[in-house]
Parts: C-alpha cells; sequence; structure tokens
C-alpha cells in the first residue's frame, strides 16, 4: 500500500472534535490525512471504505463533534 492508495488494509480512526463540528467529510479527511491525495480519499470514500459511526459515509456528510471515523 502506498500513500497515494487508501485500501481497507491501511485502517486509519480519527475523533471530530468539537471545533471542528459542521466540516463536511472529505474536507476533514483532507486536514487530518495530508499524506492523501483528496481524489484518493473520495475514492476510498464511494468504495465505502470510510464509515462515520460504523455507517458508511457520503463526501459531502457533515461532521459532528465525537462522530468516529474509521
Amino acid at each position: 500500500m502506498s500513500a497515494d492508495h487508501p485500501d481497507e488494509s491501511d485502517r486509519r480512526q480519527a475523533k471530530v472534535p468539537a471545533h471542528l463540528a459542521g466540516m463536511r467529510l472529505d474536507r476533514f479527511l483532507a486536514e487530518c490525512f495530508p499524506n492523501y491525495s483528496r481524489k484518493e480519499l473520495a475514492k476510498a470514500v464511494k468504495a465505502g471504505l470510510v464509515k462515520v459511526n460504523d455507517r458508511r459515509a457520503k463526501p459531502g456528510a457533515m461532521l459532528a463533534a465525537d462522530d468516529l471515523l474509521d
């Protein structure tokens, strides 16, 4: 796995801090995981590899404080 190609074997987790509540998922991922391109992160989301609170997420999903990303 390279830094440019997130896949299921490269699991990361993040908890949304209160000051980032209301941010779009795609923007949050880009800020939290700068080693990945926005395009690769969007592919991972669309492929169902990114979950918010154990549910598949859409790139434009709005995040809330304490949401758990996996």
